[in-house]
């Protein structure tokens, strides 16, 4: 590999439904009783696992805390999509 081309990071994204639930400190089923309540960010079926975009995600996120809901918090020990992927915006 050249070192022009190791110097290239792609960025993430899609997250499976299970890292997102693990950043965000919710269960599985709670995430598909909020997607069944149209709820959740947008899941993507690409060749296999469920998955969820980044920016879909982040967009989630945002909207959660402008609604004060307190539906995403950061619990003690877990990384947030922020510390997943480098809080790229």
């Amino acid at each position: 590999m050249s070192a022009a081309r190791s110097e290239l990071t792609p960025e993430r994204l899609f997250l499976t439904v299970q890292e997102f639930c693990a950043a965000c400190g919710i269960s599985k089923a709670t995430f598909y009783r909020l997607a069944a309540a149209d709820k959740a960010p947008p899941i993507t079926q690409v060749a296999g696992p469920s998955l969820i975009r980044v920016e879909a995600a982040e967009q989630w996120a945002e909207e959660q805390e402008a609604r004060g809901s307190g539906g995403v918090r950061k619990p003690r020990g877990r990384a947030t999509l922020s510390d997943l992927f480098g809080g790229r915006r």
